[in-house]
């Protein structure tokens, strides 16, 4: 049925059985079936995450000073998973399903969040509340940031103002990178903790 012809079958029957995964069958050809709890713990096997990576989303347009802190402060995380972004790589999907698979596929996502829209409707506006609710829905750990510019405060929208956000750029504190490091740790922490929720 699992494939489990070699030396560990019966250790993983047994284990498989005792968490209530499989039962025996007494009709039909296959001696074991999947119980509705082996059948919802496979369903969630497919949203572990596949990589040891992260991804970065964050609007599409962006001021130079802003792309400079953002790959500096990406750079910090050297010795820390890789963390791609959608247009670091040639390539022929449609953006948003590259953008969705990245997010599906990594283990945690950096999501830098444009400052709150004030009087003017022109300014900066979320524009990843999208991509940020995927994954959410996927459990994904979250490192929100924040591009300062000299002068500026954390500027959040209202749905999210009670996440932690890192600020970075001229306007944040010297330590951004040090604390970026360290949540990316956590972040990988959290998903390697979570993992187990799903194995035997």
């Amino acid at each position: 049925m699992f494939g489990s012809a070699g030396p560990d079958a019966a250790e993983i029957l047994t284990a498989l059985l005792q968490a209530g995964l499989i039962r025996s069958n007494a009709i039909g050809n296959d001696p074991w079936f999947l119980t509705a709890a082996g059948h919802d713990r496979a369903e969630r096997l497919d949203d572990i995450p596949s990589k040891a990576e992260g991804f970065l989303i964050r609007r599409s347009k962006t001021s130079k000073h802003h792309d400079l802190a953002l790959k500096a402060l990406v750079k910090l995380g050297r010795g820390l998973p890789k963390i791609s972004a959608v247009w670091a790589e040639a390539h022929n999907e449609k953006i948003d399903d590259r953008i969705f698979r990245k997010i599906k596929e990594g283990a945690f996502v950096v999501v830098d969040v444009p400052r709150k829209r004030e009087k003017d409707l022109n300014e900066e506006s979320h524009n990843v509340g999208l991509e940020q609710g995927y994954a959410l829905a996927l459990g994904r750990p979250m490192i929100h940031i924040q591009y300062l510019a000299k002068g500026q405060q954390l500027s959040l929208p209202f749905d999210i103002q009670s996440h932690n956000c890192l600020a970075y750029g001229p306007g944040a504190g010297q330590n951004a990178g040090a604390v970026f490091q360290e949540r990316v740790r956590l972040a990988l922490e959290a998903n390697r903790l979570a993992v187990p929720l799903l194995s035997l």
